[in-house]
């Protein structure tokens, strides 16, 4: 009997502290009525040389560039080929590629002295 009385308490203390936590926490993290904002609440008005400021600051507003419209190219001019028929023909040489070189920025640390 001694036994199940000290479990009864045991739980029933564990019970009040632990619903006296949770209550404290529930307290700190509800905020207060008073400190509520009113539903009408605007903000203030701003200078109109601040307003002014800012307004200079703003980038420019972008336009949108006019759409490319496919023209097609004038036919080329008519002219007579003159045909030469037992020479070496002639051999087009491949179109010249650029290529870019990009530098390997690294973001690690040199110094470390391992």
């Amino acid at each position: 009997m001694n036994l199940a009385l000290r479990l009864v308490l045991y739980v029933g203390i564990t019970a009040g502290l632990f619903g006296g936590l949770a209550s404290g926490v529930w307290w700190l993290v509800t905020p207060d009525a008073s400190l509520r904002l009113p539903v009408e609440a605007q903000a203030a008005p701003i200078p109109p040389r601040i307003a002014e400021s800012i307004e200079r600051k703003m980038p420019l507003p972008v336009q949108e560039p006019q759409p490319v419209r496919a023209v097609a190219p004038p036919p080329p001019p008519h002219r007579a080929m003159k045909v030469t028929r037992g020479t070496k023909s002639h051999k087009k040489e491949p179109p010249v590629v650029q290529t870019y070189v990009v530098p390997v920025v690294t973001t690690g640390r040199t110094d470390t002295p391992f």
